[in-house]
């Protein structure tokens, strides 16, 4: 079995899919705010992959052979930090809502 993520790094996908809901419940459904808030969704995404990413090692002694080993956990969806995806989900916002604002072709959605 392959796991694609790592700690808490299912939220990089979970928290924009959760975003785009609330903001189709309550905003409305037009591409335009699907892109504002795949772009809303890539703040907290950051700032958690970036706080759970850079907290420090734990520290253990091992009684038998006296070793000291450190433990750091990791937060990532896909193999990619939790933090990048920010950059991702963001830039796909920009791209959906730039598009329908200036009018361009091609959509991807």
């Amino acid at each position: 079995m392959i796991i694609v993520w790592k700690g808490a790094g299912i939220l990089a996908g979970i928290i924009p899919i959760v975003t785009v809901l609330i903001f189709q419940t309550y905003i409305g459904d037009a591409p335009e705010f699907t892109g504002l808030s795949l772009l809303a969704s890539a703040v907290p995404i950051w700032f958690l992959g970036k706080k759970w990413n850079s907290a420090p090692a734990k520290e253990f002694l091992d009684p038998k052979t006296g070793n000291l080993y450190q433990m750091k956990s990791k937060h990532s969806l896909f193999w990619i930090s939790m933090e990048y995806w920010a950059f991702i989900v963001g830039g796909y916002g920009l791209y959906l809502y730039a598009s329908e604002v200036l009018g361009w072709a091609g959509t991807m959605v």
